[in-house]
């Protein structure tokens, strides 16, 4: 039986003269992407754009590849890294001399003096003024390639970019699956930030550290080159589920994606190997010296505004256009042949094409930048090759998994509560309880994605101890709260209540206090203890509290630093101040106060109007849950050397929209679990010790002084039911109603009883 080629013919000679002597062991697939994905950054970091029709495009390819285990994916990309060495160093060189000469304009604008009104000299701007200019002014880094980060970091290097005239940027990861089935949500954020800079390199406004306002950046683009193991996406369970996420966004359309054949592989004995080294090291001066003759044809003037474009000969863009319309044509008239991925694939194959067909053209003859109907032809027959391995690569069972659960859901969920316990029991999933505990876990996210698909979205309720049931709802667009600006200035009077009662949990002498917001800083640092409520007899506790004040209070232990939360809080009036634990061990601790035009009085929830309220300002989830939801909570004074910070912002953050009533479901319930006289509770720990934030121990013995209304906030017993990994989560333990102690946690919602 004949084999095919694995590649075109005229591809022949670049592989066995150049590539596969740097990888003689390596699957010829891996070669030629890896080779033309580089030649793709080097292009598209000196801003090289292909003429064709009526758009200019960026030659930029996204890659992705599958291989088993040692098959050189990684040997590969280090190998040509090497061979575009000197390339790497001119461009560190220009980013570093760009870098250089906006320091230097910005010394020398700041460095101005006028006259000081005596014959003399002063500086022209003041040390504040100095440093608001660099906040705005000073360059960023540039670093091409990222695999991980955040996207502000991503995006704040292309910012600086877009201001140098050139760079583009590089995602390379060596373990895709395993990156995009982590369940991580700002991986798959990141994921779908690059695809989104696929056509033209143009991002939406996004902020960025060091931004006042968030911007868009334009015509910085995008390469991509991804490997991952050929076993991650034979596992019959798991391959469904990321090969699905993968293509489902948008990728099939943007990517070339292979799984190579076995007789790809050409496994050399040690002593080929030692033969296949020396060869290489002979190479790799000649692909180097290639590499650099194709950069310095394409290197672009951007102080002239002058950059290199690509053109096509007339019968190369006739054959693409022709191509276009057969590929095109065939996408649009088999949608029952073939899947949704499949068509994307399909109709987009002459996009991909020229593209790499720049990269052909480039690597053949650097000096005319002509694409010719043979560098088409070549790319063209790539595509159509690389098309049939992303259908092996992405084939999966006609029915998916995620499908499946989404229709017995929907089917049953008005018949009976559908938990994981029902879940497990209609064989959708693997056997074995661990085993299907994961795969649900691993699965959800897929799940979300296609009751989105359908208009639809899946919730999962709480309900009693640590049950949760699934249930899948129509889709109802959130509608963000019309917050007016309401502005106030420092003398704008805010209102709280202060004990001086020296003992751990101050619980008594809580005395009203009102003062101008300007001198809020120093209170705070006066006596014991304070809480934003007022209480009657000045005893604290949530039926004693009369009236709230007027100031939100954020407790930040660890949920971020306090320079990002001054970026988000820069336009309201805000106070920042750190406490006693502020740069011990975990870094920042510190609490946020935004004062209010009038008094709260919230009637649908104390907690989910701080939440609501925490999510305009971009700080959801980053502060202590516990003081979320609880209107009677007290704060330990800080410290008199305590940081800080008042904003320049005026806005007032009005209590009024954020409180709204949740939506509720019929079938969610609540842990409203009371213990029974004579019955112990399946969440009783009789044998617990409670550790304070000052690191001191207490047995339930211990704590029997606590009164009903009295607390003392600890570390939650279950850090491991907190998603976020603090393994010091906040609590309380206070005197149950029913007269048992109780530790409450409302970050995780466990109980946990005393008897």
């Amino acid at each position: 039986m004949s084999k095919k080629p694995l590649i075109p013919q005229n591809t022949k000679l670049l592989l066995e003269h150049y590539l596969q002597p740097l990888g003689r062991s390596t699957p010829t697939d891996i070669l030629l992407i890896t080779h033309y994905v580089y030649i793709s950054r080097l292009l598209c970091y000196n801003r090289v754009r292909v003429d064709i029709g009526d758009r200019k495009i960026f030659p930029n390819l996204y890659a992705i590849y599958f291989a088993q285990s040692g098959a050189g994916k990684d040997r590969t990309g280090g190998l040509l890294e090497a061979a575009y060495a000197n390339v790497r160093s001119i461009q560190t060189g220009l980013c570093d001399k760009h870098i250089d000469d906006i320091e230097q304009t910005n010394e020398r604008y700041l460095s101005e003096q006028v006259d000081d009104g005596k014959g003399g000299k002063k500086n022209k701007f003041t040390a504040p003024q100095k440093q608001r200019y660099l906040d705005k002014h000073e360059p960023r880094s540039i670093v091409e390639v990222s695999g991980n980060g955040t996207i502000e970091g991503l995006e704040s290097a292309r910012i600086e970019m877009e201001r140098a005239g050139f760079g583009s940027t590089h995602f390379s990861i060596s373990e895709f699956v395993d990156f995009i089935s982590s369940g991580n949500p700002t991986k798959i954020e990141a994921i779908n930030f690059i695809k989104e800079l696929y056509e033209e390199g143009n991002s939406l406004a996004k902020a960025t550290k060091g931004e006042k306002h968030s911007k868009p950046v334009n015509g910085v683009p995008c390469t991509m080159l991804a490997y991952s193991s050929k076993e991650g996406i034979e596992d019959s369970q798991e391959a469904e589920r990321t090969l699905k996420a993968l293509v489902g966004r948008g990728f099939a359309r943007r990517c070339i994606i292979s799984l190579p054949d076995k007789h790809s592989y050409n496994i050399l004995s040690p002593q080929k190997k030692q033969a296949a080294r020396r060869e290489a090291k002979e190479v790799l001066p000649m692909v180097r010296s290639m590499i650099d003759e194709i950069y310095q044809e394409t290197r672009p003037y951007p102080e002239a505004g002058e950059y290199k474009t690509m053109t096509m000969t007339q019968e190369a863009e006739y054959l693409h256009l022709q191509y276009e319309e057969e590929v095109v044509e065939e996408a649009v008239n088999n949608p029952k042949k073939l899947s949704e991925n499949e068509c994307s694939e399909l109709a987009d194959r002459h996009g991909r094409a020229v593209r790499l067909s720049a990269c052909v053209a480039i690597y053949e003859h650097p000096k005319s930048l002509v694409i010719t109907v043979d560098d088409y032809k070549n790319a063209m027959s790539m595509i159509e090759y690389f098309a049939t391995q992303f259908l092996k690569a992405t084939k999966t069972q006609k029915i998916l998994k995620s499908e499946q659960l989404y229709n017995f859901i929907l089917n049953t969920q008005d018949k009976e509560i559908i938990t994981k316990t029902n879940i497990y029991k209609q064989g959708i999933g693997p056997s074995g309880n661990s085993n299907q505990a994961k795969w649900l876990d691993g699965i959800t996210e897929e799940l979300k994605d296609f009751c989105e698909e359908q208009g639809k979205e899946l919730h999962i309720l709480k309900g009693k101890g640590r049950l949760v049931h699934y249930r899948i709802e129509d889709y109802i667009k959130p509608v963000a709260p019309v917050v007016e600006v309401v502005e106030a200035d420092m003398t704008h009077k805010v209102g709280l209540s202060f004990s001086y009662q020296k003992v751990k949990a101050p619980y008594k002498n809580y005395k009203p206090v009102e003062c101008k917001f300007s001198s809020l800083a120093g209170n705070l640092m006066k006596g014991a203890a304070y809480a934003p409520a007022f209480f009657e007899g000045g005893y604290r506790n949530g039926e004693n509290a009369t009236r709230h004040g007027n100031l939100w209070i954020l407790d930040i232990d660890n949920g971020t630093t306090i320079a990002e939360t001054k970026e988000k809080l820069k336009d309201y009036m805000a106070l920042i101040i750190t406490t006693r634990s502020h740069g011990k061990k975990k870094g920042d601790r510190f609490r946020v106060l935004i004062p209010s035009p009038t008094d709260f009085d919230i009637k649908h929830g104390w907690k989910r109007a701080m939440e609501k309220m925490m999510e305009h300002i971009g700080m959801a989830g980053m502060a202590d849950p516990a003081a979320s939801s609880d209107t009677a909570r007290f704060y330990y004074a800080s410290p008199k050397d305590a940081e800080v910070w008042y904003s320049e912002g005026k806005r007032l953050l009005d209590w009024k929209p954020f409180d709204v009533e949740a939506p509720v479901s019929t079938y969610q319930e609540q842990n409203t679990y009371i213990p029974t006289e004579g019955v112990v509770p399946k969440n009783a720990k009789p044998e617990a010790v409670f550790i304070d934030k000052s690191k001191k121990r207490y047995t339930w013995a211990e704590l029997e002084y606590l009164t009903e209304g009295e607390t003392l906030p600890v570390h939650c017993i279950f850090p491991e039911k907190h998603e976020n990994g603090d393994r010091t989560p906040s609590a309380f333990v206070a005197r149950h109603k029913g007269g048992s102690l109780m530790m409450n946690c409302s970050g995780c919602g466990e109980l946990a009883f005393n008897k």
